[in-house]
């Protein structure tokens, strides 16, 4: 059966939709088509380089705040005062002149002091030579406060006495010459910093130019970094694995010295960097330069850092910079590298090294010439046997008391002043030396333990009132307990001549008998005081001249009774002892303690005849640029009566020449004019010992810190140094006028009657006129041998 034949007719008639035009790329099967991504990815770079952008603009804007922040760091620090410097503080100036009486041996001591050379032939300041009897110096130039002081070529010919011509280098008679002062201390800050502050005019070119070929050879020619220099230091530090160089420049180590830490950090690297650059856009090489020679830091000396190549060439070899040889200079800038390691005190085997190969570099960049660097080359290191440190704590500490009256602290340890005192080094190495050889004595001699004594001095000179030395302890260079001013222990028979003295002002006589039988006070309370003699015995009606020579106790209290406390107390505050003190009758005996200071100021009005001049130790207090800010004159008041001082006068000197002093004879030149009195407490514990030449006044106490009996009085201890002090100081004899008013006349030392100078125990003694005793003795002309007066040949009057 044959198929029927598909009809179209069949279809059912419908609207078709048109069908969607189809990319080509999605005409793979199952795969869904994405979208065009194209638009996107150039957005994304774009939002990406927006986003660097906004943090490149925040990176500028927070380096530009931090640059304004380091470059107010960089002007805020550099303006005014760079630096704190302290306090600087100097002995007196020894002045040189015909007659002065000093051995060239202590000359010299004074000179290596000071830093001068010793050599053959004296030309440049600094430099002297001796032969035989001759010295040959030039003396430095210098600015005191009281005006510049230039240098000077000198002969000084000695004798036995002391300097017996001084003459110029041309013959001409020089009428002064001046010594710089020593400087025996500073004030630091808190920091401990010390250093001289140096102007780059003042610094050589020579040392200039050696230091920038060593440090920073292209110094002058960079702008505060040198990219050279940090590239090839840090392909060094690649080379070698760790950091072996730093490409550091002058400037920037300035600023990490002064501004910056030693930390190694890239954060630190690149503030040094960056304030290095700002440091040279605001300021000059040369003034940057200069900074970095102030600032520099070279060595440490217990807890002083020493910078700055001023004061490096001080501590080193004793002379200023400008003075300074080539191969000294050399070590200076040596050290730098490394203070600790090349420090020539410690190890003066690497100095020397390096020393030898800055040389090397200074003559290869031409800054010396082969032969200068070869005869620098062979010179010892020369730095100076002993650096310099505080010499004399003692008296330092006085000063530093007197300058907190008048100055803040910051003052005087940022402001650089001058502080001008009155120490004579001379005399104070002398004291120091006499006080620890004779407290050693003493301690073998009576078979004491070793430091069991301790010992304070203090030596004025009696017109000034000026403090030329003291010593605190036997430890002279320990920088503690300082006795001359401190120790207030009771000073026994040192006030007795106030006692005396104003007998004297109330009608008494050097020939008035004073009871010195046995004494019993009692007090309100019921207690009893009952002086003794040190011999335990009484001696009678002595006069009073022997009772102050012989230091009766007994004598002394009842005569200090019956003329009244309050008397006696008005005359120890008018002759110099400024503290209150309570009154009562062990106080005419010296119960009351005092320092060797307070000691001083009392009997420096003995010693001045009558005129109070407070003691002190500054002379002058000046600025850094030597503009004057304070002097301290002399001011004197007249206190006792001329009369009745030079009647005191000759009772102290009789101390010295029958009484309890007159040890110190032994010792001395018999010519000379002593005056003094010995000092001792109960059971022996303090030995005083207080005396004056025309010269010098001197206090001396000799004792145990922890108040232990000792064997020694006034007699066998302190007088015994101050005996060795006079005699290494040698102090001036001269006859002194006596003043109007007095007459002189001949008594019996037994009972005090007018007598004739031929008659048994004529004794001849000053008197106020008017006051000489009327009784006579009766004596019938009997011939002996006359008594020689030594107090009236030290002064000139008539012998009647």
């Amino acid at each position: 059966m044959a198929s029927k034949p598909r009809s179209s007719n069949t279809r059912k008639s419908t609207t078709r939709k048109p069908a969607k035009k189809v990319s080509s790329r999605s005409s793979k099967p199952g795969r869904r088509n994405p979208p065009n991504t194209r638009k996107g990815k150039t957005g994304k770079r774009f939002s990406i380089f927006g986003l660097l952008l906004k943090l490149v603009i925040v990176f500028l804007a927070l380096l530009i705040c931090w640059t304004i922040y380091l470059n107010a760091r960089v002007t805020t620090g550099f303006t005014g005062k760079l630096f704190a410097e302290p306090a600087r503080v100097f002995a007196r100036p020894l002045e040189l002149y015909q007659g002065l009486t000093i051995g060239r041996g202590d000359l010299e001591q004074e000179l290596r002091r000071l830093g001068y050379r010793k050599v053959i032939n004296p030309v440049r300041s600094g430099e002297y030579s001796i032969t035989g009897q001759t010295m040959e110096m030039v003396t430095r130039q210098f600015t005191h406060w009281d005006g510049v002081n230039p240098s000077q070529h000198l002969l000084l010919d000695f004798n036995r006495d002391g300097i017996e011509r001084v003459v110029n280098n041309h013959g001409d008679p020089a009428i002064l010459a001046r010594l710089q002062p020593l400087q025996i201390g500073s004030i630091y800050p808190g920091q401990k910093e010390d250093r001289i502050l140096l102007q780059i005019s003042d610094v050589p070119d020579v040392f200039i130019k050696g230091l920038i070929s060593v440090e920073d050879r292209n110094y002058y020619h960079h702008f505060g970094i040198s990219p050279t220099g940090i590239l090839r230091a840090l392909w060094a530090n690649v080379v070698s694995g760790h950091v072996a160089q730093g490409g550091s420049t002058l400037t920037q180590q300035l600023v990490k010295n002064y501004f910056l830490s030693s930390e190694r950090s890239l954060w630190r690297k690149g503030n040094e960097a960056l304030m290095a650059m700002l440091l040279e856009w605001h300021y000059s090489k040369d003034q940057i330069l200069e900074a970095y020679m102030n600032e520099v830091y070279l060595a440490q000396d217990g807890a002083r850092a020493i910078h700055g190549f001023g004061l490096g060439a001080q501590e080193f070899f004793g002379a200023p910079l400008r003075e300074l040889r080539l191969h000294q200079m050399a070590l200076l800038i040596g050290m730098i590298k490394g203070p600790a390691v090349y420090n020539p005190m410690t190890h003066p085997e690497r100095a020397l090294e390096r020393r030898n190969l800055v040389l090397d570099i200074m003559a290869g960049q031409g800054v010396v010439t082969a032969d200068q660097a070869g005869w620098a080359k062979k010179q010892p290191l020369d730095i100076r046997s002993g650096r310099q440190r505080i010499r004399y704590p003692a008296f330092l500490d006085m000063v530093r008391r007197q300058l907190q009256s008048l100055y803040r602290p910051e003052d005087l340890t940022s402001e650089g002043l001058k502080i001008y005192t009155s120490l004579d080094p001379r005399i104070q190495s002398r004291a120091e030396e006499v006080v620890i050889d004779q407290l050693h004595q003493l301690e073998q001699n009576y078979k004491l333990g070793d430091d069991f004594l301790q010992g304070a001095l203090v030596i004025t000179q009696p017109e000034s009132g000026e403090v030329l030395a003291m010593v605190g302890g036997r430890r002279v260079r320990f920088d503690g307990y300082n006795r001359a001013l401190d120790s207030r222990r009771p000073v026994g028979s040192l006030l007795k001549p106030v006692v005396y003295l104003t007998a004297l002002q109330n009608g008494y006589t050097l020939a008035t008998p004073v009871d010195d039988s046995t004494l019993v006070v009692s007090g309100k309370d019921g207690s009893e005081w009952q002086p003794a003699n040190f011999d335990h015995r009484s001696h009678g009606q002595p006069l009073l001249l022997q009772a102050l020579s012989h230091s009766y106790n007994q004598a002394t209290a009842r005569l200090g009774m019956q003329i009244g406390l309050g008397k006696f107390m008005a005359n120890l505050q008018d002759l110099g002892f400024e503290r209150h003190i309570d009154a009562y009758p062990a106080t005419l005996l010296g119960a009351q303690g005092m320092s060797p200071l307070e000691v001083a100021n009392v009997y420096g009005t003995f010693a001045a005849n009558g005129f109070r001049t407070p003691v002190k130790s500054i002379r002058a207090v000046t600025t850094s640029d030597d503009s004057v800010l304070e002097t301290f004159d002399f001011s004197f008041k007249q206190v006792v009566d001329s009369v009745d001082m030079e009647l005191l006068q000759y009772a102290l000197q009789d101390v010295m020449r029958e009484g309890t002093g007159k040890y110190a004879y032994r010792r001395l030149d018999p010519e000379l004019k002593l005056a003094g009195k010995t000092g001792t407490t109960n059971d022996q514990r303090d030995s005083w010992f207080a005396g004056y030449t025309s010269d010098y006044l001197a206090v001396v106490w000799v004792g145990n810190d922890d108040n232990k009996m000792t064997p020694l009085t006034g007699s066998t201890g302190a007088l015994r140094i101050w005996t060795d002090v006079m005699g290494a100081i040698k102090p001036q004899a001269y006859l002194s006028r006596e003043p109007a008013g007095i007459e002189w006349q001949w008594v019996n030392a037994k009972d005090g009657h007018r007598t004739s100078k031929n008659c048994p125990d004529a004794i001849q003694i000053p008197f106020r006129e008017g006051t000489a005793p009327k009784a006579k003795d009766g004596c019938a002309g009997q011939v002996t041998k006359p008594v020689q007066n030594w107090f009236k040949r030290w002064f000139g009057g008539k012998k009647n």
